[in-house]
């Protein structure tokens, strides 16, 4: 991870070591952070620069992940929108990849 990239963290209940150590190496190298959860006291919510908020339900009834993998597919598709010809190759490289081990 460099200064000029985003790293994207999404926590609803409790945040996994792993990310905890890569929010704490975004803030250190001063790297954007984009959250996406549900609670504005979560510590991905503190941490981060932008925060998505997508609610799941009461953690004791219904928890859909519905709301937040809209937001991450919104995300990317407008990601890709901007960065056409760099999608372009990437994905012609992924076809590539994949006819090369016979999928």
């Amino acid at each position: 991870m460099d200064r000029g990239d985003v790293l994207i963290a999404i926590d609803f209940l409790e945040v996994p070591r792993e990310v905890q150590t890569a929010l704490q190496h975004a803030k250190k190298i001063g790297a954007t952070i984009l959250g996406i959860t549900d609670f504005p006291t979560s510590p991905i919510a503190r941490a981060a620069n932008v925060c998505l908020y997508a609610k799941r339900g009461l953690h004791t009834t219904v928890n859909s992940l519905t709301p937040a993998f809209s937001l991450v597919n919104a995300l990317a598709i407008a990601v890709g929108w901007a960065k056409k010809a760099d999608s372009i190759k990437a994905l012609s490289d992924l076809d590539r990849l994949l006819e090369e081990q016979g999928h």
